[in-house]
């Protein structure tokens, strides 16, 4: 389930890195490794409820409360696109990503920086669509911001 929700944005990065995020063995020649998208959807999901509960419960602001909720959303997506590109980066760094995966047949790289960067747009763009939709249910623990964002 995960996975469909992120290969609706998959246009933001190359074929070759979502196949690595949904399993794709080199050796095997399958989708016969882990579904990583799991993985980074739900660190994503815990950062999301992380920052509602403090923006509701602990900051709870009785001022300015739409303007400091859009700053909550803001930061979290920054958050997990910075924490999707890195995430990506450091599996190619340390060898998870295939070298068929990686390279073609002339020695070109598949998978280059801008790839890392649309994963990251679409982990945000996903962060940001959960933070609002999560925030209606968060929002009756709060005191002072039962109402935001509406």
């Amino acid at each position: 389930m995960i996975e469909s929700i992120y290969l609706l944005l998959d246009s933001l990065y190359c074929s070759q890195l979502r196949d690595f995020l949904s399993g794709y063995s080199c050796q095997t020649e399958a989708f016969s490794g882990a579904n990583l998208y799991n993985e980074i959807g739900l660190v994503t999901f815990a950062l999301i409820l992380l920052t509602l509960v403090l923006y509701y419960k602990v900051f709870d602001p009785s001022e300015g409360k739409l303007f400091k909720w859009g700053i909550a959303l803001g930061v979290t997506s920054l958050l997990s696109a910075f924490g999707a590109y890195f995430w990506a980066y450091r599996a190619e760094s340390k060898g998870f990503i295939g070298q068929c995966l990686l390279k073609d047949d002339n020695g070109n790289n598949l998978i280059g920086f801008m790839d890392y960067v649309g994963l990251g747009i679409s982990n945000a763009i996903i962060a940001a669509v959960f933070f609002f939709i999560l925030s209606f249910a968060i929002r009756y623990i709060s005191v002072n911001n039962r109402y935001i964002p509406f």
